[in-house]
C-alpha cells in the first residue's frame, strides 16, 4: 500500500508540474527555430544513457564522456574545459590540482579514458590552449604549461602570481587568448554575499602572453565567468551573475549577458539589473547608475551563467550564430533556477534577439513541456549537479562539464540506421 501511494504521489506531482507549465520561466522554446526531425548528421550511433537529462531525442545525442562523480569535497571536482586543435579535451580537476586529457586514439569517434597530464597545481579553474601551450587560471595564479613528450606538460611557468591581487569573494573565472593575442581573465568581486558600496567590483582584465602589461578591459561586474568573441562581428560578450539578496528564497536581480566595450562599467556594486540603483544605498552613493552599461540580455535570477560559446557550425543549423550557455544553477532559491544548457538567440545583426531555448533538460513534445524548475524537481535535468563549462569541437559537437565530475557530449543524432550503442565499459581513472 505504501508503495502504491508513493506511485500516486509521484504521478500527482508530475501532473501538477504539467499544469504549471504555462507559468514557465523566461527560458522557453522559439517556435521559429524549432528543429526539424532527423538531422542529416554523420557519426556513430548514439550511446544509450537512460539517466541523462531530458533532450530532444529526434535531433540530439546526449552522451556521457566522463563519469567520475566523487563524494563532495571542499572544492569542485571539475570546472573548466578546453579543446586542443587535434581534438584533445583537457579538464581542470580543481579539487585535486590536476589537469586530465582525453583523446580518441582508436578513431572510433568516442573519447578514450582520461590520462593525467599535469599535477601539483593550486585549484585550477579554467583552461585555454594556444600555440601548443596550456594556459591555466587558478587560485595559485595565472600559469603557462609548456608541452613535453607523450602529451604531458612541464612544470608551470607562473605568469601572474598575484592574479587575485586583493581579497576577493570568487575564484578566477575563464581564461582565453583573444583575437588580439592577449590573455583575458575574468575576476569576481571582493565579496560573494555582501552588497556594501565599498566592495571591489569584479572585472575583466588582459595581459600580454608573458603576464606583463595588465589592462582592465571592463569593470562593475559581480561574478563574471566566461566570455566569447562573436564570430562575425568580433564583439566581446561576457556573462555575469547578479547579486544574491541574503535571506531571500525568491527572485533577486537578474543574471546578465553584457557586451564589452573599452572601459565599460556595468555598475556593481552600486547598481543592479538595468542600471537600477541599489535601494540599500543613499542617493549620493548610487549616483551614476544611468551612466553605466545596461545588460544586453537577462537570464532568470540565480541561473548563474558559466561557460559560453558561439555556435558557428552546420551540425545544428537552427543554432547557427547563437550563444550556447551553461547555467550553473541557484544556491538559495526555494524553487531551483538554472541547472541547464541553454541557447540565447542572436540576430543577423550580431546582437541578442531577446529569445532563449533550453537544449537540456527539454522535450520538444508539447505534452511534456515543463518549466525548468519542474525538470529539476522531477530529477530529469542536471539538478542537483551543476553544469559549469561548455566548449565546441571542430565537428560542431558540444562538451559540457558538470562541477561534480561528469562530462557530457551533445551532437546531432545520425540520420538513419544504426542501433543505439551501449555505454562503454568504465575505465580506470588516474
Amino acid at each position: 500500500m505504501i508503495r502504491r501511494a508513493c506511485v500516486w504521489l509521484m504521478w500527482g506531482a508530475m501532473m501538477a508540474a504539467l499544469t504549471l507549465s504555462g507559468c514557465a520561466d523566461s527560458v522557453s522554446p522559439r517556435p521559429a527555430r524549432t528543429p526539424s526531425p532527423r538531422l542529416k548528421a554523420a557519426g556513430p550511433p548514439c550511446q544509450l544513457v537512460d539517466w541523462a537529462p531530458w533532450r530532444n531525442a529526434d535531433t540530439t545525442c546526449l552522451e556521457v564522456v566522463l563519469d567520475a562523480v566523487t563524494p563532495p569535497e571542499a572544492a569542485p571536482a571539475l570546472l573548466g574545459l578546453a579543446l586542443g586543435p587535434e581534438g584533445t579535451l583537457y579538464l581542470a580537476r580543481t579539487a585535486e590540482g590536476a589537469i586530465w586529457a582525453m583523446s580518441d586514439a582508436d578513431g572510433d569517434q568516442f573519447l578514450d579514458g582520461p590520462r593525467l597530464v599535469a599535477a601539483g597545481l593550486t585549484y585550477p579553474t579554467s583552461l585555454a590552449v594556444h600555440d601548443g601551450a596550456l594556459y591555466v587560471a587558478s587560485v595559485g595564479g595565472l600559469l603557462r604549461l609548456d608541452p613535453l613528450a607523450e602529451g604531458r606538460f612541464a612544470a608551470p611557468v607562473v605568469l601572474v602570481p598575484d592574479l587575485l591581487d586583493e581579497e576577493r569573494g570568487f575564484w578566477p573565472g575563464s581564461v582565453q587568448v583573444g583575437p588580439d593575442g592577449r590573455l583575458y581573465v575574468s575576476l569576481g568581486a571582493g565579496c560573494a554575499w555582501c552588497d556594501a558600496a565599498e566592495v571591489a567590483p569584479g572585472m575583466l582584465v588582459s595581459y600580454a602572453l608573458d603576464g606583463s602589461d595588465r589592462r582592465v578591459e571592463a569593470t562593475g561586474l559581480r561574478d563574471p565567468w566566461d566570455f566569447a568573441w562573436h564570430p562575425a562581428t568580433g564583439e566581446l560578450w561576457i556573462v555575469d551573475s547578479g547579486r544574491i539578496v541574503p535571506g531571500t528564497l525568491v527572485g533577486g536581480p537578474p543574471d546578465e549577458l553584457n557586451r564589452v566595450t573599452p572601459g565599460a562599467d556595468f555598475g556593481f556594486p552600486r547598481c543592479m539589473g538595468d542600471r537600477q540603483p541599489d535601494p540599500a544605498l543613499s542617493t549620493q552613493e548610487a549616483d551614476g547608475c544611468a551612466k553605466t552599461e545596461p545588460p544586453a540580455f537577462a537570464f532568470p535570477a540565480q541561473s548563474s551563467p558559466g561557460g559560453i560559446v558561439f555556435y558557428d557550425h552546420d551540425g545544428f543549423p537552427f543554432w547557427q550564430g547563437d550563444l550556447i550557455v551553461a547555467l550553473r544553477g541557484s544556491s538559495t532559491l526555494a524553487e531551483p533556477a538554472g541547472y541547464a544548457l541553454t541557447v540565447a538567440g542572436f540576430g543577423d545583426d550580431g546582437q541578442p534577439d531577446g529569445t532563449a531555448a533550453l537544449i537540456s533538460p527539454t522535450s520538444e513534445h508539447r505534452r511534456f513541456q515543463l518549466p525548468l524548475a519542474a525538470f529539476s524537481l522531477m530529477r530529469v535535468g542536471f539538478y542537483p549537479y551543476h553544469p559549469v563549462d561548455v566548449v565546441l569541437s571542430a565537428e560542431g559537437w558540444l562538451y559540457v562539464s558538470v562541477q561534480e565530475g561528469r562530462v557530457f557530449r551533445v551532437r546531432p543524432r545520425p540520420a538513419a540506421g544504426g542501433v543505439e550503442a551501449a555505454p562503454p565499459t568504465p575505465v580506470a581513472l588516474p
